[in-house]
């Protein structure tokens, strides 16, 4: 989920009733053009909420996180974001609701990794440890888990295959969210296969994967045919026709289906005659 509009809904469903009723009329324009991702507009509302109510934590992380969202994108609307962030962060100790201190931890490190022109990557991890550390329960902490895993595959050089393995899978045992979960078993799965070339270890977290599916019905598509043409390689044909089909079933235009179709019946074939397999 795009950072500005997962913000936005952590900040709405965290919101004590009343915020509710004050967002029920006119108030509501700002969160409602930002769940519709105008963030220029956005951005200009809240900015005038900020400056009516400076002290509204839940305000200053929605305008921050629009001011990131805003095109075109500028490095003072990056600085001004961040100088927000951390005004809600350096207050009083009890004057900052708990989900709205976790929603500034994980708004900050966002900026970090992915905002600032030269990002701090320990920073970034440090701050991502932190979230999950001190509000492990919290919906952030599992998206936290997601952006781990990135810097653990893709950013952090000099670590071996096995220390990224056992990162990985430390890290969908803590993670509470199917969602998050679900990102996580597939980055594993594309660790075993990338790396390794092991089609019978990726296809384990790739089909936990699925099972869990994605609120992309595309996306599901796509993993049924790398789960069946890795099956196929791992030998395992009933399971390779199993996922060829559901990807016919799913996508009957789409132009890979005719080879899906055909690749479906030559592993049922395989899987009707074992021993013709074994050749």
């Amino acid at each position: 989920m795009h950072v500005v509009p997962c913000l936005l809904v952590s900040l709405i469903v965290c919101a004590p009733p009343a915020a509710f009723a004050a967002t029920a009329e006119a108030e509501s324009a700002p969160w409602d053009a930002a769940l519709n991702f105008e963030f220029n507009e956005a951005s200009d509302r809240f900015a005038e909420r900020h400056v009516a109510a400076p002290d509204d934590a839940r305000v200053t992380l929605a305008h921050a996180a629009t001011l990131l969202a805003r095109q075109p994108r500028t490095q003072a609307n990056v600085n001004t974001a961040r100088a927000l962030v951390e005004r809600v962060l350096a207050a009083p100790g009890g004057s900052v609701a708990p989900d709205h201190h976790a929603l500034a931890l994980y708004l900050r490190t966002r900026i970090i990794h992915e905002h600032e022109a030269r990002p701090d990557l320990a920073a970034a991890r440090a701050g991502y440890e932190e979230l999950r550390r001190l509000y492990p329960a919290h919906p952030l902490a599992d998206h936290a888990a997601v952006h781990l895993a990135i810097l653990l595959l893709h950013q952090t050089p000099g670590i071996d295959f096995e220390a990224r393995r056992a990162g990985l899978e430390a890290l969908v045992e803590t993670a509470h969210a199917p969602s998050a979960r679900r990102e996580l078993l597939y980055l594993l799965g594309r660790l075993h296969w990338d790396e390794r070339a092991d089609a019978a270890a990726a296809l384990s977290p790739l089909i936990a994967a699925r099972e869990l599916g994605y609120e992309a019905p595309a996306r599901n598509g796509e993993v049924d045919l790398f789960i069946a043409d890795l099956a196929a390689r791992a030998g395992r044909p009933e399971l390779s026709a199993r996922h060829f089909l559901a990807f016919v079933h799913a996508y009957p235009r789409d132009t890979r289906t005719g080879t899906a179709k055909r690749l479906a019946a030559e592993q049922s074939a395989l899987a009707a005659n074992p021993a013709a397999s074994a050749r």
